[in-house]
């Protein structure tokens, strides 16, 4: 399963382009916390297409918290020194707003998706105080 989830900020203004073929593109690098370094971040190259590179270039700018669900993918081209460069990147499926201010709390779809995250948020959130008091229950010993 390829299957991408990070929550993280933008680490520059989205860069917006349109296809050939009329398709909206948008390139963003995602900057997510290292859990064990607080030091350290990582950054992540993303890609996306129509709605969800609508939805960035309409709402998103550099600095804002994201959560991005999605998937790796690589592709190649030849560079001017006329070398095969390669790149690793997330194709984005849907993103998540998680930024709160005046400007986006009248947007429904912002409140929806601001919803869902928060929700799942919670969720582990409890799950993970559940797996505590089972701990505790248990003496320690699991």
């Amino acid at each position: 399963m390829n299957k991408v989830f990070l929550v993280g900020r933008l680490s520059s203004d989205p860069i917006s382009r349109t296809t050939g073929t009329g398709k909206e593109v948008v390139s963003i690098t995602l900057a997510v916390n290292d859990n064990r370094n607080k030091d350290e971040s990582f950054f992540f190259p993303c890609v996306a297409w129509t709605t969800s590179a609508n939805f960035i270039n309409t709402y998103l700018k550099k600095g804002d918290m994201v959560a991005v669900d999605g998937r790796l993918t690589k592709r190649s081209y030849v560079n001017k020194e006329g070398k095969t460069t390669y790149i690793t990147e997330i194709m984005v499926d849907t993103i998540n707003s998680l930024v709160k201010n005046k400007s986006n709390d009248d947007s429904g779809i912002l409140k929806k998706y601001d919803k869902h995250i928060t929700e799942k948020i919670e969720n582990e959130e409890q799950e993970e105080d559940f797996a505590n008091i089972i701990h505790n229950v248990n003496g320690g010993n699991n």
